[in-house]
């Protein structure tokens, strides 16, 4: 997925790994997905948060633009 980004003339900016909990999880999922309203995915997307490592990454604009 990165190289593709990349290959996108975007830049990786900033790059974490986490092990989220399920409180945070559940808040996230509720904030992000708030205009779905109570869609019986749910739960089943908060257990796939928590059941491993999230990858977080930021994009910046492309290379040229921000030198």
């Amino acid at each position: 997925m990165i190289s593709r980004l990349e290959d996108r003339d975007r830049k990786l900016v900033g790059i974490t790994v986490v092990n989220m909990s399920r409180q945070r999880a559940e808040e996230l999922e509720r904030v992000s997905y708030a205009e779905l309203g109570d869609k019986p995915f749910d739960d089943d997307l908060v257990e796939f948060i928590v059941s491993g490592l999230v990858v977080s990454m930021v994009w910046g604009a492309g290379r040229d633009e921000t030198g």
